[in-house]
């Protein structure tokens, strides 16, 4: 009998003993890993007044959040890290307009800073900031600011730039107040200085890929030229001369998607004076795309708008292998 209760008294002391030791590893729950795995599959993209997930695998979409500010509200400039998404939201004509970030695991909102266009470099936001001043909001530069919205501090003031900047290479780069020079600086706002003048009458628009800055630019009244700045060779050269249509939205190597009321364009930045090809053509169809949301090799996602019973603004998907459209929510009424 008392070999009986040592041996039990042994087996509890190795039961207690391996617990102990299986303790001490972290345990992952089977959804939240499924959770994760599913997360790397979409982006999440603003479609007016509402954020949706798309799966870049399958095409297809679901609802995430819609906007608590009514007909003004909306989402803009999306762009996540981690659990969370961060974006141009609240009523865009009232004091809750401003950058938010919006945590996926609490589906929660949380506004982080009175200012627009958030661009996420290092973990820290860049943006355009502003300050309210008689009952107006004024724009006082570019900014920065931590992930959670603390230390703001003013990178490039107002009185430097004509506010067009984007961030790559560890550098800030902006449009000088003549809105024709490209300047640069350090993340802090230190050491700028001026990298080179445009053929241009006017800086318009401005963005960036790992390597290189892009300059969208008025030529003349019916015509814009594209320039590249290639951050590795320090040199500046004319990539585009299009229409003035045109719009830089998004790269994908040598090419960037644009768009016109009408037709969606593929460009090759490979060819100077090449023809944009028009991937889709929405015709007699009443179609306008907005804005290209994002992209993969397999489809681009657009925002678009038409006129059916009233006008309708919904998120489309663009097969890349057929370069055919489809909605792939319900539209909504403004």
């Amino acid at each position: 009998m008392k070999h009986i209760k040592s041996i039990a008294k042994m087996l509890c002391v190795l039961f207690l003993a391996i617990t102990c030791f299986l303790s001490a590893f972290p345990v992952y729950a089977a959804g939240s890993t499924q959770t994760e795995a599913a997360r790397k599959e979409r982006v999440y993209v603003g479609n007016y007044k509402e954020i949706w997930a798309v799966n870049m695998k399958t095409g297809n979409a679901q609802p995430l959040k819609q906007s608590n500010s009514g007909n003004n509200g909306s989402f803009k400039n999306l762009e996540r890290v981690k659990n969370f998404i961060y974006y141009d939201g609240g009523d865009v004509k009232k004091s809750t307009a401003g950058i938010y970030r919006f945590d996926l695991d609490k589906n929660k909102e949380y506004k982080l800073a009175d200012g627009k266009s958030p661009m996420i470099y290092k973990n820290k936001i860049y943006y355009l900031s502003y300050k309210k001043s008689g009952g107006k909001k004024v724009l006082t530069g570019i900014s920065s600011m931590n992930l959670n919205g603390s230390n703001n501090k003013l990178v490039i003031p107002k009185s430097d730039t004509n506010l067009l900047f984007t961030v790559c290479s560890g550098k800030v780069f902006y449009i000088g107040k003549n809105n024709k020079t490209l300047c640069q600086a350090n993340l802090q706002g230190g050491s700028k200085k001026e990298i080179s003048a445009l053929d241009t009458s006017k800086a318009i628009y401005m963005t960036s890929d790992r390597d290189s800055v892009y300059i969208k630019c008025n030529y003349t009244s019916d015509r814009k030229r594209y320039f590249q700045y290639n951050v590795s060779n320090n040199k500046v050269k004319l990539i585009a001369n299009e229409n003035a249509t045109y719009k830089i939205i998004k790269f994908d190597g040598n090419y960037f998607y644009d768009y016109n009321a009408s037709a969606l364009w593929l460009n090759d930045f490979s060819k100077v004076e090449n023809d944009p090809v028009a991937l889709v053509y929405a015709g007699d169809t009443g179609r306008s795309f907005e804005s290209v949301a994002t992209f993969n090799s397999k489809y681009v996602v657009c925002e678009t708008s038409f006129f059916q019973d009233g006008y309708k603004h919904t998120l489309s998907i663009l097969d890349r292998n057929n370069n055919t459209y489809k909605d792939i929510i319900p539209d909504v009424g403004y």
